[in-house]
């Protein structure tokens, strides 16, 4: 989708947003005219977005995972294309050219992402609007809806938790820690420099362990590579990391956010989760026993023969899933 301005205009006002060619994203990918790629300015970021579908549509907010971008919730727009949906598709904090200018918010907690999207939001000035979130998008959709009950419509998470069972066996937690390896590899300066260094066989190697039967080509996985290029990716990689083992340093500048996503315990918006049966990264069976966390309506669908990519790997699927829950 072409921007409404034409090519030149589109170079154009990316050469003003202090987000430039300089930015590793933009001077190897010299951006992708064909996708309508647009930024907002918040307090303490440009965000980078995409958007498809009619400016009057129901909003609906895709948020990507790791390692991945926007890009791979392609096959689930072109499916839910013409359902009059108004799909927004943001690259997350330190994903693409999107990056946190207020060096004091520059940080990977939950609460940082979770403010984004609320953040987001506000600069379209949509005051309602469904969530959609794979892996961090998932917890960040969560921390959205925590932040703002009123505003969240409904929320699909994809293979990714916000809440885990508080009687899961010792045995399946020990199976659960290893198979989340590569989150403990990341406190290491060894793990870091992967991610700076080698985020291609990283990236290669987590997709084809998570999802054992996903077919990726070699341009699925080059066409996501320029998102890692971000200056600010390792960094935010590693702090959202040590945040999800505690071992993190808040940013005084989500205080009052992270405050309250530690006193908070429900989820006050109709929930969704899709689980892949094969997913390798969060094992189905740690995903479950959490609707006592959820006071709507809470529903879960396993796939077959699906690893931790959903959307990638059966996107008509998950478009139809998505395009249900509005109709709740």
């Amino acid at each position: 989708m072409r921007g409404a301005g034409g090519d030149h205009e589109f170079l154009n006002r990316l050469d003003t947003t202090g987000v430039t060619r300089d930015n590793p994203f933009m001077r190897e990918t010299l951006v992708d005219l064909e996708k309508n790629l647009k930024k907002v300015r918040t307090a303490v970021a440009e965000i980078y977005y995409l958007e498809d579908g009619p400016a009057d549509g129901s909003p609906v907010f895709l948020l990507h995972g790791f390692p991945d971008d926007p890009g791979g919730f392609d096959p689930v727009v072109t499916h839910i294309g013409g359902r009059g949906l108004r799909v927004i598709r943001p690259y997350l904090r330190g994903f693409g050219p999107t990056v946190v200018h207020q060096s004091a918010a520059r940080n990977g907690q939950m609460a940082a992402l979770g403010q984004d999207v609320i953040d987001l939001a506000d600069a379209l000035g949509i005051k309602q609007f469904h969530l959609v979130g794979h892996d961090w998008g998932s917890r960040a959709a969560h921390a959205a809806a925590i932040f703002a009950p009123d505003r969240v419509l409904r929320l699909v998470a994809i293979a990714s938790p916000y809440f885990v069972d508080p009687g899961m066996p010792v045995g399946l937690r020990l199976k659960q820690t290893q198979a989340f390896w590569y989150q403990l590899y990341f406190h290491t300066r060894e793990g870091k420099l992967a991610l700076e260094e080698h985020s291609a066989e990283l990236c290669e190697h987590l997709w084809r362990t998570w999802s054992p039967t996903w077919a990726f080509s070699p341009q699925d996985l080059q066409a996501v590579l320029p998102s890692f290029r971000n200056p600010s990716f390792a960094e935010i990689v590693v702090s959202y990391y040590q945040h999800r083992w505690n071992v993190g340093s808040d940013s005084a500048f989500y205080e009052i956010q992270q405050a309250k996503l530690q006193r908070t315990q429900t989820i006050d918006v109709p929930t969704l989760f899709i689980a892949g049966s094969l997913d390798g990264c969060t094992l189905p069976d740690s995903s479950r026993n959490v609707e006592e966390f959820y006071r709507a309506d809470y529903q879960r669908i396993d796939l077959p023969a699906t690893g931790h990519f959903p959307h990638r790997e059966q996107p008509g699927t998950v478009g139809d899933l998505i395009v249900g829950v509005m109709e709740w």
